[in-house]
């Protein structure tokens, strides 16, 4: 969705770009709270449904601003203009021409939403009912429980639970951040050069 939204916004011919362009970055800056959230979810019957993690922030703003940069600095014009000559729709334009260029940015894309997603538990505890609480909720579970459990000890029992305890946070942390250096280096070479050339020139 994020791909979709930027690139046209990043084709000067779109009528009314600018005002678009402004509507959608008002979202950035101003949401309708968590109480609408909560009740747009329940009225498209996403309540205990793992699509209220994904549908709701489907489309970060602060993504389209950077995907929209990298198409109008990275993508040559005359390749657009080039396949509208030969009859391309705006579809095979897109499909055709702008996604085998974008790889490095779609990299980009990709690790911030896995990491968003990955490190979002406020949500799926919002939404999802225990029995489909995904893996860092559980982990939050886990790290309470476990100084829960040392606030009502004493003595040496208290310097073993405080013990126990910070283990339990360190192997959290090392178990949450697994799968994203697990997924890191295979995208690297395109985050690096992603980054950079999809950000703002001045």
């Amino acid at each position: 969705m994020v791909y979709l939204v930027a690139f046209p916004l990043s084709r000067p011919e779109l009528p009314g770009r600018k005002i678009i362009s402004i509507f959608f970055i008002i979202t950035m800056y101003f949401g309708g709270g968590l109480i609408p959230t909560y009740l747009v979810v329940k009225d498209t019957g996403l309540i205990n449904n793992m699509w209220a993690l994904f549908l709701p922030g489907g489309v970060a703003m602060g993504n389209v601003v950077i995907v929209r940069n990298f198409f109008e600095n990275n993508i040559p014009r005359d390749m657009i203009e080039a396949a509208q000559i030969d009859g391309a729709s705006n579809w095979k334009i897109f499909y055709k021409v702008v996604v085998p260029l974008s790889r490095s940015i779609m990299a980009v894309m990709v690790v911030f939403s896995l990491v968003a997603y990955w490190n979002d538990w406020f949500t799926a505890m919002i939404y999802l009912n225990k029995a489909q609480r995904p893996f860092p909720l559980v982990l939050r579970g886990i790290v309470i429980n476990t100084e829960a459990t040392s606030q009502f000890t004493s003595g040496q029992d208290y310097m073993a639970a405080d013990r126990t305890k910070q283990l339990v946070k360190y192997a959290s942390m090392v178990v949450a951040a697994v799968p994203m250096l697990v997924i890191y280096p295979f995208v690297q070479k395109y985050f690096e050069q992603g980054f950079m050339t999809g950000a703002v020139k001045g």
